[in-house]
């Protein structure tokens, strides 16, 4: 017997996860490029470089063994099993059952009505179009990314450290952020699905870096700013 709750636990475990997955590969973008741009920082950092060389390491690998746990599909979670639990019960997304919820989570009868009346019920094609666009973000994980996890980070199959980098060669800060802006556009997309009724749509944003509002900053923005934000007070008492 499938769990009722399975597509809401599904979901809560992405949502952490790649969330997570940002923090770890944004702090070790902003700490490479507040170092390449900022000399009293660098400064800073050559006086314990073992140490920063440790951190830099542990951010990569960290980003990347939890990209693996999202996009493997032999992984507990990932994100076929997240849109087959949505798939498989589709009737979580009724109205009768978003009503059911908004009641639970005592929202104000008169809002509730109006988002229940308007909410949109997902069908199988809904689930089959956002299945496609991960997909095609799977054949960039497999084609760039799993070798780098597998080989280098999380069983250490290669070595040579020529080796390594040309397997990290494959990749680039730019794709991976891109993967980082579809996998929090999927997560606000069910989201908002299952507590507001919206039609699942994916509004991918990039992330903006270094972040130029300080509201609604999601979880890679606020850390690259608070990491730019160590880093100088670092250089600072140096």
């Amino acid at each position: 017997m499938s769990d009722p709750n399975e597509f809401e636990n599904e979901l809560a475990i992405f949502g952490a996860e790649h969330e997570t997955a940002q923090q770890y590969f944004f702090s070790y973008v902003s700490l490479r490029g507040i170092a390449a741009s900022n000399g009293d920082v660098l400064k800073s950092m050559n006086a314990t470089p073992l140490f920063w060389l440790t951190v830099e390491s542990a951010m990569l690998l960290s980003a990347f063994i939890a990209l693996g746990r999202i996009f493997d599909q032999k992984s507990d979670h990932n994100l076929d099993r997240l849109i087959g639990a949505a798939s498989k019960q589709i009737a979580t997304f009724s109205r009768e059952a978003l009503a059911a919820r908004r009641r639970a989570e005592g929202r104000p009868v008169d809002e509730t009505e109006l988002v229940v009346r308007n909410a949109y019920e997902p069908s199988a094609a809904d689930f089959r179009s956002l299945r496609n666009e991960i997909r095609e973000r799977r054949k960039i994980y497999e084609a760039k990314y799993r070798d780098v996890r597998h080989k280098v980070f999380a069983h250490r199959k290669v070595a040579d450290t020529g080796e390594a980098n040309a397997l990290l060669q494959g990749t680039t800060v730019d794709e991976t952020k891109a993967l980082f802006a579809f996998l929090d556009a999927l997560e606000k997309a069910l989201w908002h699905l299952l507590h507001s009724g919206r039609k699942p749509t994916l509004v991918i944003k990039p992330f903006d870096l270094p972040p130029t509002k300080t509201a609604q900053l999601r979880s890679g923005e606020k850390i690259y700013q608070e990491v730019s934000a160590v880093l100088q007070q670092i250089a600072r008492q140096a």
